[in-house]
C-alpha cells in the first residue's frame, strides 16, 4: 500500500513542521515496529468483521486463521480489543449499512490522501460519522485532531464527487480499547461543516507550506523519520544536554525543586530518545541495505516465536482428535507454548515453523553470530 507524503496518518507532522518533509529523501526506508505489525492485523480484524456486518447483519462467525495477511498471529485479547470497534460501530450503523464503508480512500488532491477505517452518511439527518480504530496504549485526543480533520474533510470530498447532498455535522469518533483515560475508550469530535472548512483552510496552507526549510520541534517530532538529520531537533536536544550537564547536586530539595528537576528530565529524554530512534534506524540502514561496517557493531538474526503452518488445526485434528476441547478455542489455536506441552515432537514438527524474524545490529560483544548484510547476500548469490 502507498502511503502519501502528505497523508492523513502523518498530517499532524507535517501541518506543524513544514521541513520534515523536505527530509524524507535523505532517511532510509522506515523498519516496521511489532506495534505497527499488530496494529494492521488489528485493523484487518476489523474490517473482516464490519464487512461480513454489512453483507450478511451479523459478526462474522467463521474460523479465523491462525495469522493475518501480514502474517502476525492473532490472539484472544486481540478480537477482545476489536469487539469495543466493531460492536460500537455496528450498533450506531444498524440502520445505514448501505450507505457505510471500510478501509476506503480519501483525498484532498492528488497528493494528499489518507485511508480511513470507516465512514458512514445519513441522508436522513445530513450527518456524517468517521470512525478511527487505535490499537496501541498511547492516548490519542479525539478534539482537534488533524488526522480526523483529514479524514473528515476528505470524506466530505468524497460525498460530494458521488453526488450526495453534504452534510451538516461530522463526527469523528476515535476507538482506542487498549487504553486506559479517563476519557473512555471511545472519544469523539463534532463539528459543523462551516467548522470543518476552517481546519480544511489550515490543512490546506499548511500543505502550501510543506517542503520547506521551515523546521518546529513539538509532540509531533515523535513519530517523524526525519529526526536525525533535523537541526531544530538537534539544537533542541543539544539545550537539554547542556541543563543535565549543568545540574548541581539537590540537598534537602523542596517538593516544588523535585517536581521541576523532574519536568526538565523528562522533557529532555523525549528528545534523547527521538534521536536515539533515528540513529538507529539510519545505522542498521547502512549495514544491512548499505552494506557498510558499523564500527563497534555487527548484524545478528532476530529472535522469532513458532507460528502455526496454514491449516494447522485440521492436521492437528487429523492427527489427535482427542485433543480437541484442550487445542482449540472458539476463534482459533491455543499459543504454540501450550499446545507444545501436550502434544510430542513427531506432530508438533507438522504444524509448527520458526519464521524468519529479520535482522537486527547489536554490539559486537553481544551473544549471537555476525551475519552477511542484505547487500553481501545479493552480491553472493546466497
Amino acid at each position: 500500500m502507498s502511503h502519501a507524503v502528505l497523508g492523513g496518518s502523518n498530517c499532524f507532522r507535517w501541518a506543524n513542521c513544514a521541513g520534515s518533509v523536505a527530509l524524507l529523501h535523505l532517511i532510509p526506508p522506515g523498519l516496521p515496529t511489532e506495534a505497527a505489525e499488530q496494529g494492521t492485523a488489528a485493523h484487518w480484524i476489523v474490517e473482516t468483521r464490519l464487512n461480513h456486518w454489512k453483507e450478511h447483519e451479523r459478526d462474522f462467525d467463521g474460523v479465523w486463521p491462525s495469522y493475518a495477511p501480514n502474517n502476525v498471529s492473532l490472539y484472544d485479547e486481540m478480537f477482545e480489543a476489536t469487539d469495543v470497534m466493531v460492536e460500537y460501530v455496528a450498533d450506531l450503523c444498524a440502520l445505514n449499512w448501505g450507505n457505510t464503508w471500510m478501509e476506503r480512500r480519501v483525498s484532498l488532491s492528488d497528493e494528499m490522501f489518507g485511508t480511513l477505517d470507516v465512514g458512514s452518511y445519513s441522508p436522513m439527518y445530513r450527518h456524517l460519522d468517521v470512525f478511527d480504530y487505535k490499537h496501541g496504549r498511547m492516548f490519542v485526543p479525539a478534539v482537534d485532531n488533524y488526522q480526523g480533520a483529514f479524514y473528515m474533510v476528505g470524506a466530505v470530498r468524497d460525498l460530494q464527487e458521488r453526488g450526495l447532498p453534504l452534510p451538516l455535522t461530522v463526527t469523528f469518533h476515535i476507538i482506542q480499547p487498549n487504553c486506559y483515560h479517563h476519557e473512555g475508550f471511545i472519544r469523539k469530535w463534532t463539528l459543523t461543516l462551516e467548522e470543518l472548512y476552517t481546519w480544511w483552510e489550515k490543512i490546506w496552507a499548511a500543505a502550501q507550506r510543506a517542503g520547506t526549510h521551515e523546521f518546529n520541534t513539538g509532540s509531533w517530532c515523535e513519530y517523524c523519520p526525519g529526526t536525525a538529520s533535523c537541526k531544530a531537533h538537534w539544537e533542541k536536544t543539544q539545550g537539554y544536554l547542556n541543563q543535565v550537564i549543568a545540574m548541581q547536586p539537590l540537598e534537602s530539595p523542596s517538593a516544588e525543586q523535585i517536581a521541576e528537576r523532574k519536568r526538565m528530565l523528562d522533557e529532555a529524554m523525549t528528545f534523547i530518545k527521538q534521536q536515539q530512534q533515528a540513529v538507529d534506524v539510519l545505522a542498521y540502514h547502512m549495514a544491512e541495505n548499505q552494506g557498510k561496517h558499523v564500527p563497534g557493531y555487527k548484524l545478528v538474526q532476530r529472535n522469532t516465536h513458532r507460528k502455526y503452518v496454514e491449516g494447522a488445526a485440521d492436521i492437528l485434528l487429523a492427527l489427535r482428535p482427542d485433543l480437541a476441547d484442550k487445542a482449540l478455542k472458539p476463534r482459533e489455536l491455543i499459543s504454540p507454548p501450550n499446545l507444545i506441552k501436550i502434544i510430542d515432537n513427531d506432530v508438533s514438527s507438522l504444524i509448527l515453523y520458526k519464521p524468519d524474524g529479520g535482522k537486527r545490529l547489536v554490539p559486537v560483544e553481544s551473544k549471537g553470530a555476525a551475519v552477511a548484510s542484505k547487500l553481501a547476500e545479493w552480491f553472493n548469490g546466497e
